[in-house]
């Protein structure tokens, strides 16, 4: 029977999960960095802010719930892995045992809470209380937590095909061509300004920014450059690019083959010399981040010293910067983690299926 088929009931989501308030964090701007995935009231990125080393850490199989922030407000997400969290998000832990799918197929529902609290109306402990959720049921009133895990196990590998046919039809549109180590190529010294034109970006503040589906390019180090999508236009809207950070995260870069606007902090780097192409460009983001360690917030990576700035580049024997090797390096790079992610998915897929069948087995005996 069809998920949509079914008779569904309304349950209190405070009799489902019970908050964990235990390793909230208040202030987490003088935490060090680590590897926990701080989570906060945002609206992307799973909800992490950042990744920081504390003793308030929360099992992993949870979800967090936004109870404010801005547009993020009511969103929920799965956690898979041990997190901290601030005290801006609640911590839900099931109280009878739940599956990966079912935690997920829960936070679809109670991300239709998005929407209804804001800064002036939060989700509070009295609130999450009284909230309810729609879920499938049997005869007798309670959740048919069979359905939906075959509902989302059927879902999930529906993506996983998509994904795999995806990674597929990406690794056979690339040819393997066997080259010189990198170690054993010769390099030359170069500028940057012999190499590149660089233009800049356009001021736009967060007041006249315009909401909409075009990428705006701010000066970090997260999320491929991107720090919100905007509906403007202006002279910096570039593609096929890649975006240097003269300020902020300086020195950071990201190639950008989408149509996108760019902060005043970020330079656009095109080639003078050989076609723009992710390969060549994403070859290059390496060779420039090396220049990391000498620029700093006193010392910024502006116009003039991006043209001066001396990188090595492999050469041919003319003694020219060899464009070909590099995107080819690039190209065979690519096709040995296109291989690596299919035969990941593939032996983890299998995985999942046994067990997803062990375990109907187990209920159906």
């Amino acid at each position: 029977m069809s998920i949509y088929d079914k008779k569904w009931g309304s349950f209190k989501v405070s009799d489902l999960f019970k908050l964990e308030t235990d390793n909230d964090i208040s202030d987490s701007q003088n935490l060090p960095e680590g590897n926990y995935p701080l989570i906060a009231a945002r609206k992307i990125k799973n909800g992490v802010d950042k990744f920081i080393d504390t003793e308030k850490i929360n099992n992993k199989h949870a979800i967090t719930w936004n109870k404010q922030g801005d547009g993020g407000a009511g969103l929920s997400f799965y956690q898979p892995v041990r997190f901290a969290n601030k005290s801006t998000v609640f911590v839900l832990r099931p109280k009878k045992k739940l599956s990966k799918q079912q935690m997920i197929f829960i936070v679809s529902l109670l991300n239709k809470y998005h929407g209804i609290f804001d800064h002036g109306y939060g989700l509070t402990k009295s609130r999450f209380e009284e909230l309810t959720i729609q879920l499938p049921i049997l005869d007798d009133e309670t959740p048919d937590w069979d359905l939906i895990q075959k509902y989302m196990f059927d879902l999930e590998q529906e993506k996983i095909n998509k994904c795999i046919e995806y990674f597929n039809q990406k690794r056979n549109e690339l040819s393997y061509k066997k080259l010189t180590p990198l170690e054993k190529k010769s390099w030359e010294q170069f500028y940057i300004g012999d190499l590149f034109t660089i233009s800049s970006g356009k001021r736009l503040t967060q007041a006249n920014m315009k909401s909409g589906a075009t990428p705006f390019i701010g000066a970090t180090a997260l999320n491929n450059g991107i720090t919100n999508y905007v509906n403007n236009t202006n002279n910096s809207m570039d593609k096929n690019v890649l975006g240097v950070n003269y300020n902020g995260s300086v020195v950071e870069n990201f190639y950008h083959p989408y149509t996108c606007l760019f902060s005043d902090d970020v330079k656009r780097f095109h080639l003078k010399d050989y076609p723009d192409n992710r390969h060549v460009l994403l070859f290059f983001k390496t060779i420039i981040l090396k220049q990391k360690v000498k620029y700093m917030y006193g010392y910024k990576f502006n116009a003039k010293r991006m043209k001066q700035q001396i990188i090595l580049v492999p050469v041919d024997d003319e003694g020219d910067p060899d464009y070909e090797y590099m995107e080819q390096y690039m190209k065979n790079l690519e096709i040995k983690h296109l291989n690596k992610y299919i035969n990941h998915i593939n032996n983890q897929n299998f995985s999942e299926y046994i067990s997803e069948k062990m375990s109907l087995m187990k209920q159906n005996s």
